[in-house]
């Protein structure tokens, strides 16, 4: 915080506590109640969360603070539509590379699903997370506080001596393909480097036999039907080939198909 005086001007907030996940279902049984007790602890943090961002926004609304900058790492990126699986309704999705904090949206997906909490990173890691913290406060300054121009100056301007300016162009870029983005994106789970590519694709391909697939940890789903969701709900060109088989085994993959609903 800035203190002008004997009065608080400005509130600048890093939220590192992030946001509840949403998760289907949780283990049945003896066996889920480790994971009860987490997601009982994660849903007071996201209660204290929200009443502290309450208590912000109300100051700045009454004037008691005259400007308020909330950062946290998953603003801007894409929340999937949820709908029941006799919907019938019908939805269109428009997505863009960058989030409206100009981060390629893959590597911020990933920086977001760190442990901070272990402070233990790669090289990689470091310069992602201040390139994109970074970039998140630069552009939150320009919009949030811009009628305080007497608490900051332009940081674009010294970009260039910061050791991850690199790692900055690399993050921003609104090329396809960038010269360490394999690389920077390797450390991703196989489960989100799996859906950002179904994600990106302009056609996909699909071999559909008896086999499920290799199953998601802790998710209760396979690889290969986390990608058909994405393809069924982006509406992504998909070419299908089923293999002759049992299609009681393919826990009707083909009438989802056929239906173009996802799961």
């Amino acid at each position: 915080m800035r203190a002008t005086g004997s009065r608080c001007a400005a509130a600048y907030v890093s939220d590192a506590c992030g946001q509840l996940m949403l998760e289907k279902a949780l283990t049945p049984g003896l066996k889920g109640l480790a994971k009860y007790a987490q997601r009982a602890m994660d849903m007071l943090m996201e209660r204290v969360r929200l009443a502290n961002f309450a208590d912000l926004s109300a100051r700045k609304l009454s004037g008691l603070l005259r400007g308020l900058m909330f950062l946290h790492m998953k603003a801007g990126l894409d929340a999937d539509t949820i709908r029941r699986t006799s919907s019938q309704e019908g939805y269109r999705l428009e997505r863009v590379p960058l989030s409206r904090s100009g981060v390629r949206k893959e590597f911020q997906q990933v920086l977001a699903e760190l442990r901070t909490d272990l402070d233990d990173f790669t090289q990689d890691e470091s310069l992602g997370l201040m390139a994109c913290g970074y970039q998140m406060a630069a552009k939150t300054f320009e919009t949030e506080l811009a009628t305080l121009r007497e608490l900051w100056t332009k940081p674009t301007s010294q970009a260039q001596q910061w050791p991850f300016h690199e790692m900055l162009a690399e993050i921003t870029s609104t090329k396809e393909h960038t010269p360490n983005r394999e690389r920077l994106l390797s450390d991703a789970s196989p489960f989100q480097v799996s859906t950002a590519f179904a994600e990106t694709a302009d056609l996909v391909v699909l071999i559909v036999a008896e086999s499920y697939g290799s199953i998601v940890p802790d998710r209760g789903f396979s690889f290969t039907e986390a990608e058909l969701n994405i393809v069924l709900r982006d509406k992504v060109p998909c070419l299908v080939y089923i293999k002759t088989a049992d299609e009681s085994k393919l826990d009707g993959v083909s009438e989802r198909l056929k239906d173009g609903a996802p799961r």
